[in-house]
């Protein structure tokens, strides 16, 4: 078991780390790292400029240590299939099959891709699965030039499941908003167990400067009712207020209070900032000014915690 990880966030704009040492009672934060990545370098997921990238990871991580990685792209398809009972074996060709005859447009031409499930429940007894699946050249964008750096993931995720490990006091009956640089993401989690997933058709570039118009936010806030609507209808309840009890928010998005604010109006929810550093020891000359951004460290400390308990 790893003694420490990095967790590592990566979008179009920047490259996010965190470095997490274990101890108790709490995980010691010791490294919070914000590298700029120059325009253009990723886009929609797929690394276009693997120089800049590898510039920015052998500036931010050594080698040789334990590492989480997260990718954001709109070509990640999550879904929950209900599968009858069968051996892994026979599953795993099953779930190859109903993604191959149910794949997104974008990948109707036969295009490679890469897949992983996690049981929700019932396992070789037959049950629901989370299904997560991406095309290989998006994912291998990301990995060669980290393998030329020497840095070599353990754990490779997807936004915005990281997310459920960043804030360790939350977990049940909670939805999370990831808003970044690229498109926002919704995940609901239900007694623990993952909901639903939505990535939202909005441009996040809504969020900078005198761009925030009421109508661009009127219209996050519709697409978001929606999804909230459907989680509703999905599990026959007669309020969406009856399954969650808060919506945290997390990405540069969280750190936008009046965004919050329309939030909490649109929704009815209890809506606020993730805060993945609310139970961590801080040590070492952390910069403050980072600190503060708090919401925007959400993946890069949910995936170093998930490289504590897993690498």
């Amino acid at each position: 078991m790893a003694r420490s990880a990095w967790g590592v966030d990566v979008n179009r704009e920047v490259l996010r780390a965190v470095r997490l040492r274990r101890a108790r009672p709490h995980p010691r934060l010791e490294k919070l790292l914000e590298i700029p990545l120059p325009g253009g370098a990723i886009q929609d997921g797929l690394v276009n400029d693997p120089d800049a990238l590898a510039k920015a990871v052998g500036q931010a991580l050594p080698k040789g240590e334990p590492v989480a990685l997260s990718i954001c792209s709109s070509q990640m398809d999550a879904r929950r299939l209900s599968l009858p009972p069968m051996g892994r074996n026979e599953l795993r060709e099953a779930i190859k099959w109903e993604i191959q005859t149910s794949l997104r447009p974008s990948w109707e031409h036969g295009e490679e891709f890469l897949f992983d499930f996690h049981p929700l429940s019932g396992g070789e007894e037959g049950g629901s699965y989370l299904v997560v699946c991406l095309p290989r050249a998006i994912l291998y964008s990301y990995l060669t030039p980290l393998h030329r750096m020497g840095i070599y993931p353990g754990i490779v995720d997807v936004v915005p499941f990281p997310i459920l490990f960043a804030d360790a006091h939350r977990r049940e009956e909670t939805g999370y908003l990831v808003i970044g640089p690229e498109l926002p993401h919704i995940l609901l989690n239900l007694d623990g167990s993952w909901g639903l997933v939505r990535t939202i058709p909005w441009g996040t570039w809504h969020l900078k400067g005198d761009a925030q118009s009421e109508e661009a936010l009127e219209e996050l806030g519709g697409y978001l009712r929606q999804t909230l609507e459907y989680f509703r209808s999905q599990q026959r309840a007669e309020s969406y207020t009856e399954l969650l009890r808060e919506l945290v928010v997390g990405g540069i998005g969280g750190t936008n209070p009046l965004l919050l604010e329309f939030l909490t109006r649109q929704t009815g929810l209890a809506v606020g900032p993730s805060d993945p550093f609310i139970d961590l020891v801080v040590g070492g000359r952390i910069d403050g000014t980072l600190l503060q951004a708090g919401p925007a460290f959400a993946l890069a400390v949910g995936l170093a915690r998930r490289g504590l308990a897993e690498l």
